[in-house]
């Protein structure tokens, strides 16, 4: 553990493109109680900096036998440009499969972008250390 995160740029969004970016993060941290924070939505306040709120975060479906649950997620984030902070609202679709610990999302509908996509997965190396992985595409 201790290695530095690793983000990759797949794509920069250049000329409208999409801007897609990869990465992986060890943590010396047990792989469900980081799934558990992420599932969270206070807890994605203080992880994401760019999570200004969470506004809903509605159960729209759960399957106790795969052990997962689609929720409709609305948040409110916030970026700096030139010093001045912008906030934008954006709805997204995520699944969270239990069994995987893995949440996959995708926006609802468009606004401050017209597509957005990707996951967040956590992979236990052993009780007390963990691989997050994670992959975002957006326009």
């Amino acid at each position: 553990c201790g290695d530095p995160p690793e983000v990759e740029i797949l794509s920069r969004g250049e000329d409208g493109g999409v801007l897609a970016a990869r990465g992986t993060i060890r943590v010396r941290y047990n792989a469900r109680k980081i799934f558990e924070s992420f599932c969270d939505p206070e807890e994605n306040k203080r992880i994401f900096d760019n999570c200004a709120s969470v506004n809903f975060r509605d159960l729209l479906h759960e399957d106790k036998v795969k052990k997962t649950r689609l929720f409709e997620v609305s948040k409110t984030g916030q970026w700096t440009l030139l010093g001045i902070p912008i906030n934008f609202e954006s709805t997204v679709l995520a699944m969270e499969d239990w069994k995987k610990y893995e949440i996959s999302f995708k926006l609802k509908k468009q606004g401050a972008m017209k597509h957005m996509s990707g996951f967040w997965r956590v992979v236990p190396v052993s009780q007390d250390e963990s691989i997050v992985l994670f992959y975002n595409e957006a326009v």
